[in-house]
């Protein structure tokens, strides 16, 4: 099973492992490729990665503080996040892109301060 399965529910349950992980990994600098390749599939134009990619940086937001990321991982998040948030209400694919971005971004808020 991978991020690109069909099934948004199987999709959700490897988000949400890979979530738990990296809240492991990464405050121990492991997997650090991890976000930015979440990042770059974030702009994928297969709308299923970028679904996928989006989900998984929203759990990670939910799920890891502040403290575990550098300033790069970060921003590598809001950016990723931000460049999906569409006001394309006819698409739903965009529209779902959409929601997984805003309710990222929710959670990235203690991850931004260093932005404002």
């Amino acid at each position: 099973m991978s991020l690109m399965c069909p099934s948004s529910v199987v999709r959700t349950q490897i988000a949400n492992a890979i979530a738990t992980i990296a809240k492991i990994e990464i405050p121990r600098k492991e997997w650090m490729d991890l976000i930015p390749n979440l990042s770059t599939n974030s702009n994928h134009e297969d709308s299923i990665v970028r679904q996928a990619a989006l989900q998984t940086l929203q759990i990670i937001c939910e799920e890891m503080s502040p403290d575990d990321l550098n300033p790069e991982l970060k921003n590598q998040i809001i950016l990723g996040l931000t460049n999906n948030i569409s006001t394309n209400f006819d698409n739903p694919d965009a529209q779902k892109c959409t929601e997984y971005a805003i309710k990222g971004l929710f959670h990235a808020l203690p991850f931004a301060t260093q932005n404002f």
